[in-house]
């Protein structure tokens, strides 16, 4: 069995050949880039923040910059700076949020994953799939290639062989029972319910995804900046199911998804013979310690990157002695497609 793992570069190299900058998925270090300022006001996030948390980064990747930034809130001493930190926290979940939902609205039938899936249906084969990506391009893809639909809940995905292993732009939690609730005085005002959600979110106990909400990817009300105060979530706020970019993830933060999604991809990778692994820097440790040792001895390792792609099997297979070398394809995604 052939199993698919993709990262950001693949969801970036898919949309190549749109004009609009902004519409182009970032790389995770690409994420506080000024193409993006737009959707951060949106959401009540000044962009001075953004720019200081890239100058805060300096060279270090992403995931360690982040990572340093949330195990140091749980030793700060006074309460309101460290509620302010969680806050700050969830600013920036709302803000990937809303950036991967745009950028999925952007989807065109000359995106690369269709194409892909189309070489999969060509070759009589069925995708099986886990993905790091929060944007549902590939999930349109889906739709249009194979019909699959991903609605109600997280069965549609794994039933379906797909899994999104940091979750995404289409699933949603309501606010926890007696959390703030939207009053006649704060009107429909979008700002306020981003405002409220951004400082509950990490604030309070774990969010449980046994009550997840999946919106259908396609669906209108997805492309609404309204949405936030959607009748399904009784016209008060939502959280989006958006792990953030960790070295280690906040797997026990959204408790039951390491048995709703994470052991349903551990059983895929287990029946795996070939792994391809397209546009992902392995940077994070799930893929190394949680995901590839339950592949079985003897898996090829493909990987599909460009100038990174010999350092990136080295490092994976380095962690995973139960897979040996593959192919190494350097030129990228859309040629990988021309080849396979």
């Amino acid at each position: 069995m052939n199993l698919y793992i993709f990262g950001a570069g693949a969801s970036k190299a898919s949309q190549d050949g749109l004009n609009d900058a902004k519409n182009i998925p970032p790389l995770v270090n690409e994420l506080f880039d000024k193409q993006y300022y737009p959707y951060a006001k949106l959401i009540h996030l000044p962009k001075e923040n953004l720019e200081s948390y890239k100058h805060s980064m300096n060279s270090q990747p992403l995931e360690k910059w982040l990572t340093n930034w949330w195990e140091g809130i749980k030793d700060i001493n006074e309460p309101l700076v460290k509620s302010a930190e969680k806050t700050d926290f969830g600013k920036l979940t709302f803000y990937i949020w809303w950036v991967l939902q745009n950028i999925s609205n952007s989807y065109t039938t000359n995106n690369l994953y269709r194409k892909f899936l189309i070489k999969l249906k060509s070759r009589k084969e069925s995708p099986k799939i886990i993905t790091f990506n929060y944007d549902t391009l590939l999930d349109k893809a889906l739709n249009e290639v194979f019909g699959a639909m991903f609605h109600g809940t997280l069965d549609t995905y794994t039933k379906q062989n797909y899994i999104k292993a940091h979750g995404s732009v289409n699933w949603f939690l309501e606010k926890r029972n007696g959390e703030i609730i939207i009053g006649p005085e704060m009107g429909s005002s979008r700002r306020v319910r981003f405002d409220i959600a951004s400082s509950q979110m990490f604030n309070g106990s774990e969010l449980s995804i046994e009550n997840i909400h999946v919106i259908e990817p396609s669906h209108k009300d997805l492309m609404n900046f309204d949405f936030i105060s959607h009748h399904r979530f009784h016209n008060d706020y939502f959280y989006p199911v958006i792990l953030l970019p960790l070295t280690s993830k906040l797997y026990t933060f959204f408790t039951y998804f390491n048995e709703r999604v994470i052991s349903e991809g551990k059983k895929l990778i287990s029946l795996a013979n070939d792994i391809y692994m397209i546009g992902y820097s392995a940077q994070d440790e799930i893929i190394t310690k949680e995901f590839l040792p339950n592949a079985p001895k003897g898996t090829k390792l493909h990987v599909i990157a460009l100038k990174d792609a010999n350092e990136i099997m080295d490092k994976v297979l380095e962690k995973n002695k139960n897979l040996i070398k593959g192919l190494t394809y350097y030129n990228g995604f859309s040629d990988f497609i021309e080849q396979f």
